[in-house]
């Protein structure tokens, strides 16, 4: 066998998933449905918008205290949309990648720049060339708890992200790659509308500086980094490197976890890159059904509490199979 983040492991566990479950099944855990796509793109800027007045507005209390919270987790909710709709599934053709650069901006990332660095992540996960090596520094305790704040957030991805490398080998997604040309036209579009998008958020400041500091700046500094940090645990803390069943963490999605983390781009890890096309309402149903093939496989579930106190209290290293 060959390692997990090869293609020929990910075509012997879709095999293995296929027999079990038949290809109706996998045919409909694919099927995509527009109204719940587009109910996604809409719905989340509103709700960002909505909780940033209401951040503005209201006092400081219990209920402000839970919309700052839920502002973070909105905030790095719009990566995760343009994740599923934009870079896995391309919805909406030309129109969803201007929309995937708008929603980009809010995390401070370029769609472009950020689309090739994950398909790479795809296309050479669990190995040496996996964008996202840089995870590995996390070897401590400190480091780690550092890592949930903005400057050790940053500090930390400065040594692995990168723009990814456009012939890379991406799998299923290779035909979507577009080329090199168009890249660099889109690095350079998306540049500039960055800096028009400071230029905004300026002026909204100068109206109503409440929205941009209680509603945005604030929540992305202090929550955001707090919630990516849990998303890392989420998706590659524990690992079989040899085991492209459990070539990601096994953790089963709850009421709240699910739509924090859009269930694929944390919950779920394992179902999305092995099938990085389910969209992500089907995401849930192709766990439980994909849940005992995994375990059969080898999978090792874990708990939120258990992944929590591996990180943070055992100090377990990133991406390999954990001690207990």
């Amino acid at each position: 066998m060959g390692a997990p983040g090869t293609v020929e492991e990910y075509r012997r566990a879709r095999r293995a998933i296929l027999a079990a479950l038949g290809p109706q099944a996998i045919a409909r855990l694919h099927r995509a449905r527009p109204t719940l796509d587009w109910a996604a793109v809409v719905a989340l800027p509103a709700l960002f918008v909505v909780d940033a007045i209401a951040l503005a507005a209201w006092p400081v209390g219990l209920a402000w205290g839970l919309c700052f919270v839920l502002q973070g987790f909105v905030i790095q909710a719009f990566g995760y949309v343009v994740h599923d709709l934009f870079v896995h599934r391309r919805v909406g053709g030309v129109a969803g990648y201007f929309i995937g650069a708008l929603f980009e901006l809010v995390i401070t990332f370029r769609r472009t720049w950020y689309a090739l660095y994950h398909l790479d992540h795809h296309g050479h996960m669990n190995t040496a060339d996996d964008p996202e090596a840089y995870k590995q520094d996390l070897d401590t305790r400190w480091k780690r708890v550092f890592f949930l704040t903005l400057p050790g957030a940053m500090l930390t991805m400065a040594r692995g992200l990168r723009p990814g490398r456009p012939t890379s080998s991406h799998l299923v997604t290779a035909p979507l790659t577009p080329p090199v040309e168009q890249v660099r036209w889109r690095l350079r579009f998306e540049g500039g509308l960055a800096l028009a998008a400071v230029g905004l958020t300026g002026l909204t400041a100068l109206v109503w500086w409440q929205v941009v500091v209680f509603g945005y700046l604030l929540p992305l500094a202090l929550v955001t980094p707090i919630a990516s940090s849990l998303r890392v645990i989420l998706e590659h803390a524990e690992a079989d490197t040899d085991n492209v069943f459990h070539c990601a963490v096994f953790y089963r999605t709850g009421p709240v976890s699910g739509p924090l983390f859009f269930w694929d781009a944390g919950d779920c890890h394992i179902v999305h890159h092995i099938y990085p096309a389910i969209p992500f309402y089907r995401v849930p149903e192709a766990l439980r059904l994909m849940r005992p093939i995994l375990a059969a496989h080898g999978a090792r579930e874990r708990s939120l509490w258990a992944l929590l106190r591996g990180w943070f209290v055992r100090n377990e290293p990133h991406r390999t199979v954990w001690s207990s």
